[in-house]
């Protein structure tokens, strides 16, 4: 059985990190906090929605290598401002999510795997800070080569993941995506079929 990594679904508003979070190095999509070994990594667009853009996702690989470079951080903890959604673009995988782009509540996320527990809002943080604590306790060395072992056989998908990058930045210019965006804001339903014909070409 392929092990992944641990998730954690929040019902209701995200937890946020504390007052006078560390946004050194110019980063203005997230908050970036270390606590006892906890790095808490916070997407803070809630007024989008948390959604990525260019710059956001540039701002988290910088967050995650700061992370991971660092001798005081055992754990990190990925999360985003707000109450209303965690992101609204990235973390999908079965084909049923990317096809209809429904959302779904905690409970069926829990219930398909792609979520490892789900609490309440108020619990959040605390329940972070458990099993963050359960991971800090266990040898780091060993957790490495764990680590490592899960990702021998998806290596390879850096490459395709700057790939869809690359595509995803081409997309975000185009009328297409503008109209998602405008629909969005407006609260319609986006009108595509202008576009359907380049689509199947």
């Amino acid at each position: 059985m392929r092990s992944r990594p641990w998730r954690l679904c929040v019902r209701g508003p995200h937890p946020t990190t504390n007052e006078g979070d560390d946004r050194d190095g110019g980063a203005d999509d997230f908050r970036y906090e270390v606590d006892d070994g906890l790095a808490w990594i916070v997407i803070d667009r809630p007024e989008r929605l948390n959604a990525f853009r260019e710059r956001t996702i540039d701002e988290l690989i910088a967050c995650f290598t700061r992370a991971w470079a660092s001798p005081e951080v055992g754990v990190v903890c990925l999360t985003g401002a707000g109450d209303h959604a965690f992101c609204t673009g990235g973390e999908k995988r079965a084909r049923e999510v990317w096809m209809l782009c429904r959302q779904y509540d905690a409970e069926t996320a829990e219930r398909w795997g792609m979520v490892n527990a789900v609490v309440p809002a108020a619990e959040a943080r605390a329940e972070v800070r458990r099993w963050a604590d359960d991971i800090l306790a266990l040898s780091p060395t060993a957790l490495r080569f764990v680590k490592q072992s899960f990702n021998v056989d998806t290596e390879h998908l850096a490459g395709v993941g700057k790939l869809a990058f690359s595509g995803l930045g081409l997309f975000l210019e185009s009328d297409e995506a503008a109209e998602g965006v405008q629909a969005f804001a407006q609260k319609r339903r986006p009108d595509f079929s202008a576009h359907r014909a380049r689509a199947s070409a």
